[in-house]
């Protein structure tokens, strides 16, 4: 069991890191629609605004709600996986 825990917490690692970097591209994108290179510029500097608001601006203004899930789907699901290590297998 041990074994298969260990296993979840590096899923759940991986997981989170494709998301997040798959995650903020496409918020960037949804920025530079928007307000050009120069919003680029501004989302690389305020990253914790892209990756936390954008996701919701996209998905009510523009309807695309591919980031929303990305975002915060993934970090839901790697929450679980986390909290399955520490707790079911420890």
């Amino acid at each position: 069991m041990n074994a298969f825990g260990k296993f979840a917490k590096a899923a759940g690692v991986a997981l989170l890191g494709a998301s997040v970097l798959w995650g903020f591209v496409l918020c960037l994108g949804v920025i530079s629609k928007g307000a050009g290179f120069f919003g680029i510029l501004a989302g690389l500097f305020l990253s914790p605004v892209t990756f936390l608001g954008v996701p919701l601006y996209a998905g009510f203004a523009c309807n695309e709600w591919l980031p929303f899930v990305l975002n915060y789907g993934a970090s839901f699901l790697v929450a679980v996986l986390i909290w399955y290590r520490q707790r079911v297998c420890p």
